[in-house]
C-alpha cells in the first residue's frame, strides 16, 4: 500500500512536469516568446501545487517563490 503522502508527491511532479513541457511546445508554437517563472510557471503552480508545496506543509518543498522551485 502507497502512503499517501508520497503518492501525492509523485502527483505533483508529474503535474509539474506536465505543465513545463506544455510550456516548451506552446513557446515552440508561438516562436521565440521568452517564458518567465512570474509570468507562465507561477500561475500552474499556485491552481495546482502550493496548497501542499508550501513551508511546514505535507509536501517535499515549497514551491512559492522562483528560489525555491528552482532547486
Amino acid at each position: 500500500m502507497t502512503n499517501p503522502i508520497f503518492r501525492g508527491w509523485r502527483v505533483n511532479v508529474l503535474v509539474i512536469a506536465a505543465a513545463l513541457s506544455l510550456l516548451g511546445m506552446a513557446v515552440d508554437a508561438r516562436g521565440a516568446t521568452q517564458v518567465t517563472f512570474s509570468k507562465d510557471v507561477a500561475p500552474i503552480f499556485q491552481a495546482k501545487c502550493q496548497e501542499c508545496n508550501q513551508p511546514s506543509s505535507i509536501a517535499p518543498m515549497s514551491l512559492i517563490t522562483y528560489q525555491d522551485a528552482r532547486p
